[in-house]
């Protein structure tokens, strides 16, 4: 028992924090993630630039830290740690997305790809920080235990119902803002089979974890509610679908889907904006 109480506080300590810094590094980056020019930053930025900027948005995590108040009575030590531990969030973030965005592969030049990771991974960090800092419950679980057990749960319909239309609207409220760019085509003409399938890996993870395990504000009490919405399998699943639906509406709108394509270029753009489009679907079912 003891053991298994441990165990529970080390993931609600620490895992936890950076479960949802992950998910809040990428939900605050997407117009950069899904921006050609920081790509490009990578190939002809000075190292010396780069160096600086990284020492900058330590600085800045840094003093996030200190003034959030999120986790009282930590020293100067334990903020640099978190800092460290953002940047090194915002590298694997940027990592995996370049290389599901088709920028990066095995045949590249490695000193150009890991100024291209530090450059996207920059601005990742400082998201990963406010996430982690400004965006959790607090009390975690302890507040979701000491919660009145008898407080009555919302209606189930009319959960659903609420679920599925703040779904569409973060969605739409998210995607927007990299559906009408140029990026979303040049990601799909050169995406492969393993990208593809890659990014529902990870849009499906990351609406999990966004709803279920990080604890951003207001989801202890969303997760009072009944429905079909409230079931984490299933309700990650319905929120991809929704947001696969979402991303083709988008694009017919936008006069993607008028051109001339291969039904493969076709399905990898519709899943290339369904990523952000089901965070900012997720996002939406917690914040409102």
């Amino acid at each position: 028992m003891a053991i298994a109480h441990a165990s529970e506080s080390t993931f609600r300590d620490h895992i936890r924090p950076l479960v949802r810094g992950l998910c809040g590094g990428f939900l605050f980056s997407v117009p950069i993630i899904y921006t050609m020019e920081m790509w490009w930053l990578g190939y002809g930025t000075d190292l010396a630039k780069i160096g600086a900027l990284l020492l900058f948005s330590f600085a800045l995590s840094v003093g996030l830290n200190m003034v959030s108040g999120f986790r009282e009575g930590e020293d100067l030590v334990e903020c640099m740690t978190d800092a460290v531990e953002a940047l090194a969030l915002g590298i694997i973030v940027a990592a995996t997305m370049l290389y599901l965005l088709g920028e990066i592969d095995a045949g590249a030049a490695w000193p150009i790809v890991a100024r291209q990771v530090v450059v996207l991974a920059i601005p990742i960090s400082i998201g990963v920080s406010m996430a982690r800092s400004l965006l959790g419950e607090q009390g975690g679980d302890d507040a979701e235990a000491a919660s009145p057990p008898d407080e009555p749960a919302s209606g189930g319909l009319r959960e659903d119902a609420k679920d599925l239309a703040l779904t569409a609207f973060g969605g739409v409220f998210l995607g927007l803002s990299v559906a009408p760019t140029e990026e979303i085509l040049v990601i799909a003409t050169h995406s492969q089979l393993p990208q593809t399938l890659g990014t529902v890996a990870l849009a499906l993870a990351l609406s999990y974890l966004t709803l279920f395990e990080a604890r951003f504000v207001g989801q202890t009490q969303r997760l009072r509610s009944e429905g079909m919405f409230q079931d984490p399998w299933q309700e990650t699943v319905l929120t991809y679908a929704v947001s696969l639906v979402i991303s083709t509406g988008l694009l017919w709108f936008l006069g993607f889907l008028n051109a001339p394509m291969a039904w493969d270029e076709i399905l990898s753009m519709i899943v290339v904006l369904a990523l952000p489009v089901s965070m900012g679907g997720a996002a939406a079912r917690l914040i409102l």
